[in-house]
């Protein structure tokens, strides 16, 4: 079983077909939690959302994006952790391999330059193989890793190493740093398990 974490702004369209393609899964979640801020039009969009009895909705008031990361976190009765950007649309199998890598190791994460829409073609690799990265070589260089899009652990994890909640918009980068200091390993699976909406045209390089 795994639990999936959905920090958002109440982007209706994109929040339907990202959750959609959760509940279409190889393996199906054990919850989705949902994490809205606490306003007049997160509260008139909830009923509109797809599966939304299935969901666990949360209302958020005056939460930044780290903070609902790590509520969502303290309230997921999962062990195995995944996060996602609301503009996302997973991969029929992302969970599958996900959770696959999870049995092993305690953070995994996936190539995220795999843009949706009209570039939805284009698609980039970070790496040729499947591979095991000692998280202490990427602060030399070794490779690059995403924000929640790409961001999968144990729970213990995000419990020892929560995400800072003084950072907005760098938080992610922040917490993969704690982590190549605590010298965890994760698996690497080289292959773009999410396709992007609002990153097509302006992801940087």
């Amino acid at each position: 079983m795994y639990s999936v974490i959905i920090p958002s702004i109440g982007r209706l369209k994109y929040l339907n077909q990202l959750i959609k393609s959760i509940f279409s899964q190889t393996i199906s979640p054990g919850e989705v939690i949902l994490l809205l801020e606490n306003n007049d039009h997160c509260k008139k969009i909830t009923k509109k959302i797809f599966n939304y009895k299935k969901c666990k909705i949360h209302y958020c008031n005056n939460l930044n994006l780290s903070e609902m990361r790590n509520y969502g976190v303290s309230i997921a009765r999962s062990k195995n952790i995944l996060f996602s950007d609301d503009d996302d649309i997973w991969e029929k199998n992302k969970a599958e391999k996900i959770n696959k890598s999870l049995k092993k190791y305690k953070v995994v994460t996936h190539d995220f330059t795999k843009f949706g829409a009209k570039l939805q073609k284009q698609k980039f690799l970070l790496g040729k193989s499947k591979k095991i990265i000692p998280l202490s070589s990427l602060i030399q260089g070794t490779n690059l890793y995403g924000g929640g899009s790409s961001i999968s652990a144990k729970k213990e994890v995000f419990l020892s190493i929560p995400f800072n909640e003084n950072l907005n918009y760098s938080e992610d980068f922040e917490w993969w740093a704690r982590v190549i200091l605590s010298d965890i390993k994760i698996e690497y699976l080289p292959e773009a398990l999410v396709n992007y909406r609002t990153h097509a045209t302006n992801m940087t390089s």
